[in-house]
């Protein structure tokens, strides 16, 4: 089973000839594709409209895709439609570069004293604290 693109799936075929791939249907069948682009607009509807629009996108979908189960994720953990609206970020990344960032300063798996360190370092940096009074005063 292979989630390959058509190029990486007819290469492999080409170069050993006894082999069997199944590759998936997300692959290998535009209807299939089309489909999931349109379930990542459900991101960007109203939620109290996100069941709506699925059972109306289930009318277009392949038959054999309208399956329709209980999801995860409560709809308003992964909703965006109001965060695009008011100009809120969707996505977690600013956080993300954060810990990155923190991670880079301190190492993986710091200990305590790495990071009360670290920390004493940047307390005694007046430029650091400056930078974040003014961004405690923006907020």
């Amino acid at each position: 089973m292979s989630d390959f693109e058509l190029a990486e799936l007819n290469a492999l075929s080409s170069t050993f000839e006894d082999i069997k791939i199944d590759g998936t249907l997300y692959a290998t069948d535009k209807e299939v594709r089309l489909a999931f682009k349109r379930l990542k607009c459900l991101a960007f509807i109203k939620p109290n409209d996100v069941i709506y629009a699925f059972k109306l996108l289930k009318k277009i979908c392949p038959s054999n895709l309208t399956i329709r189960k209980v999801p995860s994720f409560p709809i308003l953990s992964w909703n965006c439609h109001d965060k695009v609206l008011d100009g809120r970020q969707r996505t977690n990344n600013t956080l993300e570069a954060w810990h990155l960032a923190f991670e880079n300063d301190v190492g993986k798996h710091p200990t305590i004293k790495n990071i009360v360190d670290r920390s004493y370092c940047i307390s005694n940096d007046s430029s650091i604290l400056e930078y974040l009074d003014s961004l405690s005063a923006v907020v």
